[in-house]
C-alpha cells in the first residue's frame, strides 16, 4: 500500500508545473554555475601559479646572497609572500573565499599579514558566487515548501484526503508517503542537475578531481538530500496545522523567509555584539611592548648582552637566541589577535545553527574545506611554516645561539671570526623549507562536518514527529 501510494504521489509530482519549473531553474543555474566556475578557477590558478613563481624566484635570489640568513629568514615586511591554494571544490560552496585573505609573509620570526593580494574588484565585494550551496540553499528549499504546502489542507480542500483514508489507508502511511514521493522528486531533480554540472565541469574545466573529491561529493548529495527533507517535513507540518491552502502557502514563505535568509544573515551582527576586537594599531603596540619586555628581561638574565643592539628583526652580529624569544613574544600576541578574528566569525556559525540552512551552509564549507574553514587550515599551516623556518635556522647557524659581536668578553679577532662565518654561509636552494597548502584528510573532514549532519538529522526528526503528530490528529472534514 505504501508502495502504491509512493508512485502515485511520484506521478503527480512529475505531472506538476511546480516541479517542472524547478527542475527547468535548477539545469539552468547548475549550467550557469559551471561555466562561470571554469572560467574564474583557471584565472584564479594562472594569478596563483604566476605569484607563486615569484616567491619561489625571489627566495632563490636571496639564498644566492651574501650573508643568506638574513635575507631567506629574517627581513620580509615586503615579503616573500605565501599564497593560500584556490579551492577546486569551490563550485560546491565558494564561502566567500576569494572575500577572505588570501596571503601572509612569514619568516623565521615573524608573520606578516594576512592579506589580500588577488585580482578583485572590491566594489564587487556584495555579489554572491553561484555555488551548489546557494543553488540548493534557496532555490531547492523554497521548491520543497511549494511542493508540500497544499498536500494535507489541500486535499482537504478538495475532498480527496477523506476518500484516501476511507480506503483503509492509515495517517501514518499517508504522510510518510508524501514524504517520500515529494523527495524522490526533488531528488531525482538534484541529481540531474548535479550530473550535468559535473559533466560541464569534467568534459570542458581540467578540474583536477582526486579520488576523496568523490567521496566529499557524495557527502555532499547526502546532505543535500538531509537538507531537503528537512524542508519537505516542515512544509507537511505546516500543511497538517491549517485548514486552508493559502493560509498554509503564506505561513510557508514566511518561515523559508526566516530559516533561509533571516537567521543566517544575522550571525554577523550578533557575533559583532557578544565580541570585540581590538584595533590593529593596538595589536601592534601590544605586540611590540611585549617584544620589547621579553628582550629587557633576556638581557636581565644574560649581562653580557648589555650594550649589544636590536634592529627589530635578526642582523648579523645580534644575538640569534634573543631575537628568537623576543619574535616568538611578539608571534604570540599577534597570533592571539588572529585567533580572535576566526572566534568570532566562529560564534557567528554557532549563534544561527537553529537554522537548518546555517547548518547545510556550513556543512558543505566543512566538506570542502572553503571559506573561514580554509582559511584557518591556512593560517595553521603558516605558523607551522615559520617554526619550520625558525628550526632550519637554527641548524644551519654556525656560532652558539648567545653570540654577538658586541660581547667584549671574546676577543675582537674571534669576534670578526664570527661575523665571517656568518656571511660566508650559503644556501641550497632546494634545502630551504617551501610552503605547501595541504588539504587535509577525508577522515578528518567527515569528523568535522559530522555535527552538521547531525543537526540536520534532528531538524528531520523534529520536523516529522510535528507533521506526524499534527497530522494524526488533523480533521479531515
Amino acid at each position: 500500500m505504501l508502495l502504491q501510494i509512493v508512485i502515485k504521489e511520484i506521478q503527480e509530482h512529475l505531472k506538476s508545473l511546480r516541479l517542472l519549473l524547478t527542475c527547468l531553474l535548477l539545469i539552468a543555474l547548475m549550467v550557469v554555475s559551471a561555466v562561470f566556475f571554469i572560467s574564474e578557477y583557471q584565472q584564479q590558478m594562472a594569478d596563483f601559479s604566476r605569484n607563486r613563481n615569484e616567491t619561489l624566484e625571489r627566495l632563490s635570489q636571496y639564498a644566492s646572497r651574501p650573508v643568506a640568513l638574513i635575507w631567506v629568514f629574517s627581513y620580509n615586511w615586503d615579503g616573500p609572500w605565501i599564497y593560500k591554494t584556490p579551492n577546486h571544490l569551490n563550485f560546491v560552496s565558494e564561502g566567500h573565499d576569494r572575500d577572505l585573505p588570501n596571503a601572509f609573509s612569514p619568516s623565521a620570526f615573524k608573520i606578516y599579514g594576512p592579506t589580500k593580494r588577488i585580482r578583485t574588484n572590491v566594489l564587487l565585494w556584495r555579489s554572491e558566487a553561484l555555488d551548489w550551496g546557494i543553488i540548493i540553499g534557496i532555490i531547492l528549499s523554497f521548491a520543497a515548501l511549494i511542493l508540500v504546502y497544499d498536500a494535507v489542507c489541500g486535499e482537504r480542500e478538495l475532498g480527496t484526503l477523506r476518500l484516501n483514508l476511507a480506503n483503509s489507508v492509515s495517517k501514518s502511511t499517508l504522510i510518510l508517503a508524501k514524504f517520500i514521493g515529494g523527495l524522490i522528486s526533488l531528488a531525482l531533480a538534484l541529481l540531474l542537475g548535479i550530473l550535468l554540472h559535473l559533466i560541464i565541469l569534467i568534459g570542458f574545466g581540467n578540474i583536477p578531481f582526486r579520488g576523496v573529491d568523490w567521496g566529499i561529493i557524495g557527502l555532499v548529495c547526502l546532505l543535500a538530500v538531509l537538507y531537503i527533507s528537512a524542508f519537505l517535513m516542515l512544509g507537511l507540518f505546516i500543511s497538517s496545522r491549517v485548514k486552508e491552502s493559502a493560509t498554509s502557502l503564506v505561513v510557508s514563505l514566511l518561515c523559508w523567509a526566516l530559516l533561509v535568509v533571516v537567521i543566517p544573515g544575522l550571525g554577523g551582527l550578533i557575533s559583532s555584539r557578544m565580541t570585540s576586537l581590538p584595533t590593529s594599531e593596538e595589536v601592534f603596540r601590544d605586540a611590540n611592548r611585549a617584544e620589547r619586555e621579553t628582550l629587557v628581561s633576556y638581557n636581565k638574565k644574560n649581562p653580557e648582552m648589555e650594550g649589544s643592539s636590536y634592529s627589530g628583526h635578526w642582523s648579523p652580529g645580534e644575538p640569534l637566541e634573543r631575537a628568537l624569544v623576543g619574535s616568538d613574544a611578539w608571534s604570540k600576541a599577534f597570533d592571539s589577535y588572529r585567533n580572535q578574528m576566526i572566534y568570532q566569525v566562529e560564534i557567528a556559525q554557532k549563534v544561527t545553527l537553529v537554522s537548518p540552512t546555517a547548518c547545510f551552509q556550513y556543512g558543505l564549507e566543512t566538506l570542502v574545506e572553503s571559506g573561514i574553514f580554509h582559511y584557518k587550515r591556512f593560517f595553521e599551516q603558516v605558523q607551522d611554516y615559520r617554526l619550520a623556518m625558525r628550526q632550519f635556522l637554527i641548524d644551519n647557524y654556525p656560532l652558539p645561539l648567545k653570540w654577538h659581536a658586541w660581547n667584549e668578553s671574546i676577543p675582537e679577532e674571534e669576534r670578526q671570526i664570527g661575523r665571517r662565518k656568518i656571511e660566508a654561509i650559503t644556501l641550497d636552494f632546494d634545502s630551504i623549507p617551501k610552503f605547501e597548502d595541504k588539504q587535509t584528510g577525508m577522515r578528518k573532514l567527515v569528523v568535522r562536518a559530522l555535527p552538521y549532519f547531525l543537526l540536520l538529522f534532528l531538524f528531520n526528526a523534529l520536523f516529522f514527529m510535528s507533521a506526524y503528530v499534527s497530522f494524526i490528529r488533523y480533521d479531515v472534514r
